[in-house]
């Protein structure tokens, strides 16, 4: 072939090919992946504290895209530990900058908390581990770690006899038990948190009754694993003022306008209305009914807050006779001690105090004197003193069953808080006023 026909046609080609990469490259797929976005952490970590506390500066996060700080994205914190189920939602601000104020869970040593950075389909982009130290808690007052505080209220705190506590919150939280003496609180995820509870309690043999409200009670009979719904007719729709199981078997509920019990396990209930209580000397009913006791011969007991009567029923519930009181006598709270069946009464009048029966209510020994307020919520705890909460004052502990009592935790608020004794000698209490839950520890 000639010569200059072959060079001709080598330069054609490359010329050919040259033109033909760069088309493809102009008009082929592009790289159209957005620059990521990113979450880092901006200050907060490395801090230490007791457990329990709230760590003194927030964790701060930043959510970048390019370098630029990204505003209304959604943001969300997740600690570890007891403080798992409580995740926060947030979003993040104009400078893309998003804060947590970080309660520590009741594990001694390191911590965890998760930040995680949501796209618009709510898919995890992104994360940073921020951590913290957990320092052991010493003798005396603290905050229960993992505890609700966000305004929600705490109605009753009980305990089996394995010593495993549970707390019931108000509205659609979970129920919160403890398994180290009321020191830190876990969410009972089996129940669900889709219910509106009202009040829990414990029987004698250690079944558990969770209350709802406009629903039946449920029922746990191995510490809160799994748990049965009663379909029955709830015996309140509103607030459960307070609520028991007896020895043998009866379940007692009380609200404001009514006391109602149950003989099989919730089944059927006998509601009695505060028209059937009619107090000495009155053609009126009574209201504001709190839970006395049952005594050894079966006889069921309540208190009328209204007028300050003690009521006795011998027929499960059906009908209420008030008891025979001194001149005078106001009868605020009743314990009666399912050992022993010794009766304690408090009494808010001018002779008030709290007062011994050891003959089945019908002769009482003042044991401490007192006139200044309400003598609240009165038991005798596993620890063999009698606890009382005066409702201007705080809760009152006695040395063994003497005479003498303290202050143990002051409450400057016109409302009693739940208080429960744990195994090892623990005081747990529910501040009302500022929504903490409190333990003791010796």
């Amino acid at each position: 072939m000639n010569k200059n026909l072959i060079i001709a046609l080598a330069g054609f080609t490359m010329l050919y090919f040259s033109c033909s990469k760069s088309n493809n490259s102009e008009n082929g797929p592009k790289n159209t992946n957005p620059t990521p976005i990113t979450i880092q952490l901006v200050s907060g970590g490395g801090q230490t504290d007791t457990v329990g506390l709230e760590l003194a500066n927030p964790v701060v996060v930043k959510v970048t895209q390019s370098g630029n700080g990204l505003s209304n994205y959604t943001v969300q914190f997740q600690a570890s530990g007891c403080n798992s189920d409580n995740i926060l939602t947030t979003a993040t601000g104009s400078g893309g900058t998003s804060s947590y104020f970080w309660r520590l869970a009741g594990n001694v040593g390191q911590q965890t908390l998760k930040a995680y950075v949501l796209n618009s389909q709510n898919q995890k982009v992104d994360s940073v581990t921020v951590t913290s130290t957990g320092l052991a808690a010493g003798s005396g007052w603290h905050v229960a770690a993992c505890s609700l505080q966000d305004g929600y209220s705490l109605f009753s705190i009980v305990k089996l006899s394995t010593g495993r506590m549970f707390a019931c919150y108000s509205e659609k939280r979970y129920l919160r038990y403890s398994d180290d003496n009321g020191a830190s609180w876990n969410a009972v995820t089996s129940l669900g948190n889709s219910h509106s509870f009202l009040y829990a309690f414990v029987s004698p043999s250690n079944e558990i009754y969770v209350f709802a409200e406009n629903e039946g009670p449920f029922v746990s009979t191995d510490g809160g694993q799994t748990w049965s719904s009663i379909n029955s007719q709830p015996p309140s729709n509103g607030s459960i003022q307070s609520g028991a199981a007896t020895a043998d078997g009866k379940l007692i509920v009380t609200t404001s306008s009514s006391v109602s019990v149950s003989v099989n396990n919730g089944t059927t209930w006998i509601n009695t209305p505060n028209t059937g209580f009619v107090p000495p000397n009155s053609t009126g009913g009574d209201t504001n009914f709190v839970w006395g006791g049952e005594d050894q011969t079966g006889a069921l007991y309540v208190i009328g807050r209204e007028s300050q009567t003690v009521y006795k029923s011998t027929n499960n519930g059906s009908t209420w006779i008030p008891i025979a009181r001194a001149a005078g006598e106001t009868d605020f709270g009743l314990f009666i001690d399912p050992n022993n069946n010794w009766f304690y009464k408090s009494r808010s009048d001018t002779n008030g105090g709290i007062f011994l029966s050891k003959d089945n209510g019908t002769t009482y020994t003042q044991l401490i004197s007192s006139d200044e307020a309400f003598l609240d919520e009165l038991t005798v705890q596993s620890d063999g003193n009698y606890y009382y909460e005066n409702t201007n004052f705080g809760l009152y502990q006695s040395s063994g069953l003497t005479g003498t009592t303290k202050l143990i935790f002051p409450v400057q608020y016109p409302l009693a808080g739940a208080y429960a004794v744990a195994s090892n000698g623990n005081v747990v209490v529910w501040h009302p006023s500022i929504y903490q839950l409190y333990y003791y520890q010796k």
